[in-house]
């Protein structure tokens, strides 16, 4: 439907609706209507161009006038008073709350924090044993239970315990013959293979680690010859 060009008064439902004027704002351009509210309305553009109905009150309100006080007059200089010296408050030591830790303990405070789960954790202190200054320390450092030596490997092993690699290639042969007679050539090979995981240990001796994998394959894979 084509808009019409002239400020004529409209009866549709868009327009018996609405507390603004029956009349459309574009063709309006800068006129005054009454409302339906009893109000006078203002045709008004925006930045746009586009007109708009507003209330005349609030499109031509005037700012307004700043209203000036009179003058007080001046009171009389009163005379100054003499600065009487000020007193220096002295501040009290505060009392140290007495450590509820023993003399071979030390406090420990955790912050608060918020779990993933939304808890929140309170401030807490607590006491533990001394252990000494911070960093890396023998296990028997402080004359514990881990003092004396003790050999650290307590068993053999598939592979006759530690040395297993600085061995001859007939010392290791024979050592994995026994294993596979023990164990079975699954194990034994699972046994070769995580020598080789060690980056370390297969920079030294891969070569050594690959040709015992190829003894165990090439004597008890599947594809041999027992």
């Amino acid at each position: 439907m084509a808009r019409s060009k002239s400020c004529e008064r409209q009866t549709s439902a868009k327009y018996a609706n609405r507390p603004s004027p029956a009349f459309p704002a574009n063709t309006c351009c800068g006129q005054r209507k009454l409302g339906k509210d009893g109000r006078m309305w203002l045709s008004k553009a925006d930045k746009n161009g586009i007109c708009r109905w507003v209330h005349a009150t609030s499109a031509a309100s005037k700012p307004k006038q700043a209203v000036r006080r009179s003058a007080s007059p001046k009171r009389s200089a009163s005379p100054k008073r003499s600065a009487s010296p000020k007193k220096r408050s002295v501040s009290k030591p505060k009392k140290r709350s007495a450590s509820p830790c023993k003399t071979s303990e030390i406090k420990v405070t955790r912050k608060a924090y918020v779990r993933k789960d939304g808890t929140r954790v309170k401030r807490s202190t607590s006491c533990i044993k001394d252990r000494g200054t911070p960093g890396k320390q023998s296990r028997g450092a402080k004359g514990g239970s881990h003092s004396k030596e003790k050999a650290w490997i307590s068993r053999e092993g598939k592979l006759g315990g530690a040395g297993y690699l600085s061995k001859t290639a007939a010392q290791r042969h024979k050592l994995l013959d026994k294993c596979v007679k023990e164990y079975g050539f699954r194990s034994c090979l699972g046994s070769i293979l995580v020598l080789n995981r060690n980056a370390a240990v297969r920079a030294k001796h891969g070569a050594k680690i690959t040709a015992d994998k190829d003894y165990l394959v090439a004597k008890y894979g599947s594809g041999s010859k027992k």
